[in-house]
């Protein structure tokens, strides 16, 4: 399998199935501003969303056209195989929620600790293994978007003064002491300046 972060803003997705897998789908989906579909006879709570629709109504064909990925989660295997079958025909990306191992793609569990986006799997073999790991990863918080900023800028200053044996030590270092550093190359760079003039 590639893992890649896929872009579904505005991207229209389908789902089969209105159950609770189906759901969670779903949240996932509205959350990344995908416009989502879903084809179900029967309904949770829950499925609310803008640039949401649902289709109270059998499975057919004609629903998954123009999607651009296709989430298959009901526990009929005989519509999921219909709509796999259907999927490749019409060459959209599928996801059959019950057989992970023949879909053309996974779900990953990806969460924002800090300024870092970090993404976990099991290959859908033990999805609450993910849960577990994503929490132990809390102590990476400190790394925010202002903290990677501003490593990055002393990084830049590391690369053009030739220190590239400093850059690993980024990662050690406090907010404050990024700040002390880059001030000292400011510092420099002002002085050299001044001494130009």
């Amino acid at each position: 399998m590639l893992s890649i972060a896929l872009n579904i803003k505005d991207r229209p997705v389908t789902i089969i199935g209105g159950g609770s897998v189906a759901l969670r789908k779903f949240n996932t989906l509205v959350n990344e501003g995908a416009v989502v579909t879903v084809v179900a006879k029967d309904f949770v709570d829950g499925f609310v969303g803008e640039n949401t629709k649902l289709i109270k109504d059998d499975y057919k064909k004609e629903y998954i056209e123009g999607a651009f990925l296709l989430y298959i989660a009901t526990d009929d295997e005989e519509v999921n195989r219909r709509a796999e079958a259907d999927a490749k025909e019409l060459g959209i990306l599928f996801n059959r929620c019950d057989k992970s191992d023949e879909s053309d793609f996974i779900s990953i569990n990806m969460k924002k600790i800090g300024g870092i986006d970090v993404s976990i799997s099991t290959g859908g073999r033990l999805p609450d293994l993910n849960k577990t790991i994503m929490d132990d990863l809390k102590n990476y918080e400190a790394y925010d978007d202002e903290y990677l900023d501003l490593a990055s800028l002393l990084r830049s200053y590391y690369i053009h003064y030739h220190k590239q044996d400093e850059i690993k030590k980024i990662k050690t270092y406090t907010k404050e002491e990024i700040l002390r550093y880059i001030k000292e190359f400011e510092d420099f760079e002002d002085k050299g300046r001044n001494e130009d003039e």
